[in-house]
């Protein structure tokens, strides 16, 4: 289970996994942290973290609300959950990921786009992993929705998330766009074999197919 010593106690908040990032905003060195844009963005992530174990919890089927008026501990709740373990070790990993990216020093727009990367992973992560886990198993599925991240996943990291709508739920229409946008983005990532050859060809021949085309 994730250390819960330093989890918000404002009344707002779950009891029993600890979402608060750890940084030091008092580190002069790091440029970032003295950025008001910057820091008004992590804000966004530890909401967004918080709000992943909403999400995580509301999916299993338990009122978030009442969870947090009953000061329930989350640890105790899913304590003989078989899927628990996954989310609170995959959680943390995805915690240690954007608190490595605040402090590295690396420039602000690089460790932007990380950090944001580690959020939509960790959102589609529960909504493809978890979300399926609340059917009745004698019903037949429903069709399934691309929530907010796994669609931003499916745009900018096809590569990756074009495989979640495999999953079933998903509609034969919705997999054939991902993985049409999947080739069109390996395409247009990926060189061609002709520019590997160009790039590779000596000098010489190069200059005699100049010549071939002047001609």
């Amino acid at each position: 289970m994730l250390n819960t010593e330093h989890s918000p106690r404002d009344g707002t908040s779950i009891i029993g996994i600890d979402t608060q990032l750890d940084i030091d905003k008092t580190n002069s060195q790091n440029k970032k942290l003295q950025s008001l844009g910057f820091l008004s963005f992590l804000e966004q992530v530890q909401t967004e973290l918080n709000a992943a174990v909403a999400v995580f919890v509301a999916v299993n089927g338990h009122d978030v609300q009442q969870l947090i008026a009953d000061k329930t501990d989350i640890n105790t709740l899913f304590a003989d959950h078989e899927h628990y373990p996954d989310f609170v070790a995959y959680f943390a990993r995805t915690k240690a990921e954007i608190e490595h990216w605040v402090a590295a020093d690396n420039p602000e727009p690089l460790a932007h786009q990380a950090i944001v990367d580690q959020v939509i992973c960790l959102r589609a992560f529960i909504e493809t992993r978890y979300a399926a886990s609340i059917s009745e198993p004698d019903t037949p599925p429903k069709q399934r929705k691309v929530g907010h991240y796994l669609g931003a996943g499916i745009v900018f990291l096809p590569i990756i998330f074009a495989w979640f709508t495999l999953r079933k739920g998903y509609s034969n229409w919705l997999r054939i766009g991902a993985f049409l946008w999947l080739a069109v983005f390996l395409y247009a990532t990926f060189p061609t074999a002709k520019d590997d050859v160009e790039k590779n060809s000596p000098p010489y021949e190069q200059e005699v197919h100049e010549q071939d085309a002047g001609e």
